[in-house]
């Protein structure tokens, strides 16, 4: 939190930490209350989507002096992935998110960049809040973040211009091996979890929460071919977007 004084974006300033939740019981931070509260229902969700890529772009670009190095939540191949329900498509993304480079430039990052964490007054962002897993991290790990969270609250199409406009602000592209990685952090306790935050406020509608997340991942269609993957996963996504094909 230090990090982001001097810089004038809208976030909370840091008072204390507990770490080890020696003092408190847990971990946590004493931070400044920021004015708005969490937005569901935008009249305007391009606008909010464009919003929220400006501002994470903003805290990207921010040198990570100093910082732990942060991945939170991480990525294992093993981990069972039936909730997609086309199993070569499970396959063929748990590959490619395998591959996804350990290198790479180092930003700070957020942790958890979730449509969840962000504050507005009249529809305009006035706060990004939960910094609890803040550090130094390849960017990535925002920008699949907020695409996760953006589909299973809204639509694909949302969670896809999130990422044209980042792109389009930071002047780069994100490896999608690497954006692959974050979505699929993604699982069943999120079915539990999302109909307690939001409370009746966005739709919370199981099947369909799981249906937004997988559109995401089969509009990666494509884009194997020019990350280079082996033969086998190309392969492999040919085939599980074939199959889907076939069944639409």
């Amino acid at each position: 939190m230090p990090a982001l004084a001097e810089h004038d974006l809208p976030v909370p300033r840091l008072l204390a930490a507990d770490r080890t939740g020696e003092q408190a019981g847990v971990p946590c931070l004493l931070m400044t209350a920021l004015p708005g509260e969490p937005l569901f229902e935008p009249s305007d969700l391009p606008g909010a989507v464009r919003q929220m890529a400006n501002v994470l772009v903003r805290i990207h670009d921010i040198v990570p002096t100093g910082l732990e190095p942060t991945d939170p939540h991480g990525f294992c191949k093993e981990v069972d992935r039936g909730w997609i329900g086309d199993p070569a498509l499970a396959r063929a993304v748990t590959e490619a998110a395998a591959a996804a480079p350990a290198g790479g430039q180092q930003v700070l990052v957020h942790g958890d960049y979730l449509h969840l964490n962000v504050l507005w007054v009249d529809e305009r962002l006035s706060g990004v809040v939960d910094w609890t897993y803040a550090g130094s991290g390849k960017r990535e790990v925002d920008v699949g973040r907020c695409r996760l969270g953006l589909a299973v609250l809204f639509s694909p199409e949302a969670a896809e211009a999130f990422l044209r406009r980042y792109e389009a602000e930071a002047g780069l592209h994100i490896d999608p091996r690497a954006d692959i990685r974050a979505l699929l952090a993604f699982g069943p306790s999120w079915l539990q979890f999302i109909p307690r935050q939001v409370a009746g406020a966005a739709r919370a509608d199981g099947r369909g929460i799981v249906e937004r997340v997988e559109s995401v991942l089969r509009r990666l269609r494509g884009l194997a071919d020019r990350l280079h993957l082996p033969r086998r996963v190309r392969l492999g996504m040919r085939h599980a977007y074939t199959a889907f094909g076939r069944r639409a």
